[in-house]
């Protein structure tokens, strides 16, 4: 005897039925704008403190003043490995490090990179989140030091729409009893780069010295706002017054005012997409 064929008609129906249901249809609209809302980058805003997070256990230079600035691309190195600990390995004993593309954790602890960061180079932080995106501070900026932090301001920069969002960290240490002043940003390379870099450069040009401006600036030494800032009386750009000529290419910086480079250097071990520069650099005469 043959089994009975499956009635067709029946999982039409019930598949009818469902989408006729007012609370599938309820369901789907909830899913849609949840995964909406998520989704879409809303900015962090500004801030400001007079610390940064925990306590270093290191001791600032007795000498010159080192300082560095790293794309980590969110600790992804060129073999497209996550490893925390070969991004810290290219920022050994320095006093004032500025990174970028560092990223923020929806579950679990340390809920940004930064924080696991500082306790590897045993440094104080910063953690400077430009972007909300899936419900948690997801991508950003973070600063780290073991010099005396007197004050900080976070100050959101205009993003083009549809882009990742930007800001840049205003931050006054006590460096054996002068005041330096750093700004530390991530520029957009495309469209309202131009705008933003302006608007950072300004800043650093009109901060009384000493001053550090430095950073993923996504912009090479072809650009006319990097030759302004190369240009303008007063300013040098720590790598290079120290390596020699800038390579073409090359879009991360280290510009200072008032301060003079006595050494400096590039680590490259596939830690990122981006070299980690760094600088010793003494008050000017």
């Amino acid at each position: 005897m043959q089994s009975p064929l499956p009635d067709r008609r029946s999982d039409r129906m019930t598949k009818t039925s469902l989408f006729r249901r007012p609370l599938f249809w309820i369901l789907l609209i909830v899913i849609v704008l949840l995964v909406a809302s998520g989704a879409v980058r809303t900015s962090t805003g500004p801030a400001e403190g007079v610390s940064f997070s925990g306590l270093s256990t290191t001791q600032p230079s007795s000498h010159g003043l080192r300082i560095g600035a790293f794309n980590i691309d969110g600790g992804h190195g060129t073999d497209d490995i996550l490893d925390l600990d070969r991004t810290a390995r290219c920022l050994p004993q320095l006093d004032f490090i500025g990174l970028e593309e560092v990223h923020g954790q929806l579950f679990g602890e340390p809920r940004n990179q930064a924080k696991a960061l500082a306790a590897k180079l045993r440094l104080a932080y910063l953690w400077a989140p430009a972007e909300r995106r899936w419900w948690h501070e997801s991508f950003g900026n973070a600063d780290f030091t073991d010099l005396p932090v007197k004050q900080w301001h976070r100050i959101v920069l205009p993003s083009a729409p549809f882009h990742a969002l930007r800001n840049y960290v205003l931050t006054d240490v006590d460096w054996h009893g002068t005041t330096v002043r750093f700004v530390t940003t991530h520029v957009d390379f495309k469209n309202g780069g131009d705008e933003q870099l302006q608007m950072v450069s300004d800043v650093f040009l009109n901060l009384p010295e000493p001053a550090v401006f430095m950073g993923d600036l996504n912009h090479t030494i072809r650009h006319r706002l990097i030759k302004n800032l190369l240009d303008h009386p007063g300013v040098q750009e720590a790598i290079s017054s120290f390596l020699g000529p800038t390579p073409p290419g090359r879009v991360d910086w280290i510009f200072v005012r008032g301060l003079k480079t006595v050494d400096a250097g590039i680590v490259d071990i596939g830690a990122s997409d981006h070299p980690a520069y760094w600088a010793e650099v003494t008050l000017r005469e």
